[in-house]
């Protein structure tokens, strides 16, 4: 005869077991609904491409994640070595498993075409257009696919179906479980899981707030939302001072240490730069308006107005001016240099450079013989192990909910720029024409040396001096970034 007690007793042990099973299991493992709150570009593993059956993927949030902890709690350390030591102690590598296990449950939504069209064209789309400045990646990479003759199109159909669309927003669930190492004490299991959650929280703090997924993250793209590590919705601010205390209290609960000074680190880490606008409002808004000021500094030139014409005119940065001069390139009414000295010949200046890289030139207007303008060029990072550079300058919408936020620009710490190589890039200089005098122009600028002279506090000579965007009362910003957080607009765009 079967005891009933007995059998009683034994299934109570087992759920015993179970439940406890399952109550350490929820303080290993976490989960985190996340909305996209701005346009997402890319995000597959072809970059720049979306996958409609795989949106977000897990191996993009741990990059994400890894990047972000680097600029957060990863400015600890004080070289590469020791800082890779850490982090692959955390996220794994090649001989180290990670610690904490990434994975993504989403919804499936049907991505639109991307369709940059003039105002009262069928299909207009008035949110894509307004911020043209910032995906024309998207738009060059449509124009390409535009000029594809048959025989490439059919060659690369497969691949090309997802090019040109996107995901205006998307959500998806975000799960952290960590993986604790076995045969620990409870009380030691649990110190090592605080350790870990410090680290992981730390991390996904400043990815939420000032990170994003896809691509043109920071511009703003493909940015995010989450109740548990965004900006309270009821968050007020009156004055820069305010911002900087909301920044210091969360750099403090998420104990990171930001460096001070001039100091830099191997790796992008965050800074004390952070300017918001006081007042929340629609997430597009807050996001183009933030876009429109960077814009237009980047873009300094007289306006339509001034010029009495139907084209802006000549740039007010000297980078144009300085390829004429290194090229020996200009058209007639280009002669005169309007930013640069010609008689010097070391004065010429790419302060932009400090944007990001590469940047392309490409100039317009008579190129007829002997009175063209250069060729195009591409400006990059001097050395040959490295093509581009990530701008330090983020510039997007820190969301307070799935619908508002305050625009934000915030400036990641990273090693001044030693030099930089300028080249050809256009296909006109390639013409079998042209080939004599490209060989010169070539020659000319692999011995130009542009060093970190020609980019921070340059030395310029502007026709008119209040023409130059690095002016200042007295004398001129130490770089185009510093010129840039303190111009009019910005001190006006926070109001």
């Amino acid at each position: 005869m079967i005891d009933q007690d007995g059998k009683r007793q034994e299934l109570k042990q087992l759920h015993d077991i179970v439940d406890k099973v399952s109550q350490h299991r929820s303080t290993l493992q976490e989960r985190y609904f996340i909305k996209v709150v701005t346009p997402m570009f890319g995000g597959s593993s072809e970059p720049g491409d979306v996958d409609p059956r795989f949106p977000i993927r897990s191996a993009s949030i741990r990059g994400h994640l890894r990047f972000w902890w680097r600029a957060t709690r990863g400015a600890r350390y004080e070289t590469a070595e020791e800082l890779r030591k850490v982090e692959s102690n955390i996220f794994g590598d090649t001989q180290h498993p990670s610690k904490v296990k990434i994975w993504v449950d989403q919804p499936i939504h049907k991505p639109q075409k991307i369709e940059f069209k003039k105002r009262g064209e069928a299909g207009y789309n008035e949110e894509l257009s307004n911020l043209r400045y910032v995906l024309f990646p998207f738009e060059n990479k449509l124009s390409s696919l535009k000029k594809c003759t048959n025989k490439q199109w059919n060659s690369q159909q497969g691949q090309k179906e997802n090019d040109d669309m996107y995901y205006p927003s998307h959500s998806f669930e975000l799960y952290i479980e960590y993986l604790l190492g076995v045969g620990k004490s409870e009380e030691d299991q649990q110190l090592e899981l605080e350790k870990y959650k410090k680290e992981i929280h730390a991390a996904l703090w400043a990815w939420i707030n000032f990170g994003g997924i896809g691509a043109r993250t920071r511009r703003g793209c493909g940015s995010l939302y989450c109740s548990r590590f965004s900006m309270k919705e009821d968050e007020r601010f009156y004055n820069q001072r305010d911002v900087e205390k909301w920044y210091k209290e969360h750099l403090q609960t998420y104990g990171i240490q930001l460096l001070s000074g001039n100091k830099s680190r191997e790796w992008p880490t965050l800074s004390n730069e952070i300017h918001l606008q006081f007042h929340k409002q629609e997430i597009w808004d807050a996001w183009s308006k933030t876009i429109r000021v960077y814009q237009l500094f980047r873009s300094r030139r007289p306006s339509t107005k001034e010029t009495g014409t139907k084209r802006p005119g000549r740039s007010y940065w000297p980078e144009a001016d300085s390829i004429r001069k290194l090229t020996n390139m200009h058209s007639n009414k280009h002669k005169e240099l309007l930013t640069i000295s010609r008689s010097d010949d070391q004065e010429y200046a790419f302060p932009r450079a400090v944007f990001g890289l590469p940047i392309i030139t490409k100039f317009t207007g008579e190129n007829g013989a002997g009175n063209r303008e250069p060729y195009t060029t591409q400006l990059t990072p001097g050395g040959k192990e490295k093509a581009r550079l990530a701008s330090p300058l983020i510039t997007k919408a820190i969301a307070v909910s799935e619908h508002d936020g305050h625009g934000a620009l915030i400036v990641l710490k990273q090693p001044k720029i030693e030099g930089l190589e300028l080249s050809l890039a256009g296909d006109e200089a390639k013409n079998k024409h042209n080939q004599t005098h490209t060989s010169l122009i070539e020659a000319k600028l692999r011995s130009t040396v542009i060093n970190k002279h020609h980019i921070y506090e340059p030395s310029v000579t502007y026709k008119n001096p209040v023409n130059n965007p690095m002016a200042k009362p007295e004398g001129m910003y130490y770089s185009a970034l510093e010129a840039f957080l303190n111009i009019k607009e910005v001190k006006d765009w926070k109001r």
